[in-house]
């Protein structure tokens, strides 16, 4: 359950681009929320980690947001990418409890070659035209769907 006075985990996810297409990730089996569908990288805010970084200003941490999505990123995939780029946001309730906040990017690859880590099955870039042939987490695949028009690319 929940920490007391918890009021939610905040969640930034990043849909890449590289080439026209898009990295997806299946979730491990193990995982508590959408075990074994296939997700896009991200992943929870750490206090602990902004808290041990200098401040924006006097009472504020600065691109908290994409400084863990880049954290997750690499520690996720093994890849870099370029500025994101804000789509939107959501609130799910997991079913342990934890209300979740998740603000959705879309970014272009910048470098690197996949590894995923242990918290996933399997990886694949995919055309955002064929993303019905995944079980994907609800509301992915209308997002990846987007891509196309999001980033500027012909369809």
């Amino acid at each position: 359950m929940p920490h007391p006075g918890q009021l939610h985990l905040v969640v930034p996810t990043c849909v890449i681009v590289r080439d026209g297409q898009v990295l997806i990730l299946k979730r491990g089996a193990h995982e508590i929320a959408y075990p074994g569908k296939w997700t896009i990288p991200g992943g929870k805010v750490d206090r602990a980690e902004y808290e041990s970084t200098p401040k924006h200003n006097r009472d504020a941490w600065g691109s908290i947001l994409e400084t863990t999505l880049r954290r997750e990123i690499a520690e996720e995939a093994g890849i870099e990418i370029d500025e994101p780029h804000y789509i939107g946001s959501y609130a799910f309730i997991r079913p342990d409890g934890y209300a979740v906040i998740g603000i959705n990017y879309w970014a272009t690859w910048k470098s690197g070659e996949v590894a995923i880590s242990n918290d996933f099955d399997a990886v694949a870039w995919i055309d955002p035209a064929r993303v019905g042939e995944y079980e994907m987490v609800e509301g992915l695949d209308t997002l990846i769907a987007r891509v196309p028009q999001l980033v500027g690319v012909p369809t």
